[in-house]
């Protein structure tokens, strides 16, 4: 038995990227910000950021897209992912993902829906459940690029 179980609480740092693919799937992605402070030897406080994929299916991708813009604060809990692919070079590149099972955004200013999104009126989001989104993984002809 095992666990594989991720735990994100961070800042949305770029708009999301959301893909129709066949079959009417969604997919989207974000990058996530988390920030760890210390204090060094000299009493200074340091910031250490670190960058997180986060990868959402269906229903719950579209929820992303309609609500999630950059700078949201946003909790997600999921699972860790690490896949490969091969570019035209012929050079092999990893890619370590977190597939979302759930999320929630914190910013009650930012549950609005984007103004190009959307039209109808913007609810408190609550949790999104992606027990069956998630069990196809993205294909590798559409995957990213690592930053």
């Amino acid at each position: 038995m095992g666990v594989n179980k991720v735990i994100l609480l961070g800042n949305v740092g770029n708009e999301p990227e959301v893909r129709y693919l066949e079959r009417q799937k969604c997919v989207a992605r974000i990058r996530v910000a988390t920030n760890e402070y210390y204090t060094n030897d000299r009493g200074e406080t340091i910031t250490q950021t670190e960058w997180h994929t986060v990868i959402f299916w269906d229903k719950a991708a579209q929820n992303i897209e309609k609500y999630v813009h950059k700078g949201t604060q946003i909790y997600i809990e999921g699972r860790l992912q690490t896949r490969s692919y091969e570019d035209s070079a012929k050079n092999i590149h990893y890619v370590t993902e977190i597939i979302a099972r759930s999320f929630q955004l914190l910013d009650r200013a930012n549950t609005a829906a984007k103004p190009a999104a959307t039209t109808e009126s913007a609810a408190p989001v609550a949790p999104f459940a992606l027990e069956n989104a998630m069990s196809e993984p993205l294909p590798l002809e559409e995957a990213p690029i690592p930053f």
